[in-house]
């Protein structure tokens, strides 16, 4: 028996919501990622935690959107409108990022940028891998 698009993408989403949670167990497992230096270390682990987060935000984010939407087309424009908004967002972000200011204000408002590119980015990776569901869907109907 063949599944309807949205319970595919449906499966897809939680094959994604359990990679997340193999990441995030994996992540606090590293004994080299506690609380103590060194710098790039507690860096590393920050820009994990993004990924991860952003991941699981937009896994969310699409369970509810897909509850509510009906036909296939809604569910393809959905998905390829938030493609889009994210690779906007992802392109405002990068530019904002690149500075030689040294204030602290400077420090953190980078900080900032860059902790929502790397959240960002985890949101693109969900949104990319339903895009391409989509697609594979699409073309084996077609065949």
């Amino acid at each position: 028996m063949s599944l309807s698009l949205q319970e595919e993408l449906q499966v897809t989403l939680l094959d994604l919501t359990d990679d997340v949670k193999v990441e995030l167990s994996e992540l606090n497992q590293r004994k080299d990622n506690v609380t103590k230096g060194p710098d790039y270390k507690l860096f590393e682990r920050g820009i994990m935690h993004a990924i991860i987060q952003g991941k699981r935000q937009m896994i969310d984010t699409l369970q509810n959107q897909l509850q509510r939407t009906e036909t296939n087309q809604d569910i393809t424009t959905l998905i390829q409108n938030t493609k889009q908004d994210l690779t906007t967002q992802l392109s405002q972000l990068h530019s904002e990022i690149p500075s030689n200011n040294t204030t602290n204000q400077t420090y953190y408002e980078e900080g900032l940028a860059v902790a929502q590119l790397y959240e960002t980015q985890g949101k693109y990776y969900v949104i990319q891998v339903i895009s391409d569901k989509i697609y594979t869907i699409q073309s084996e109907d077609k065949l």
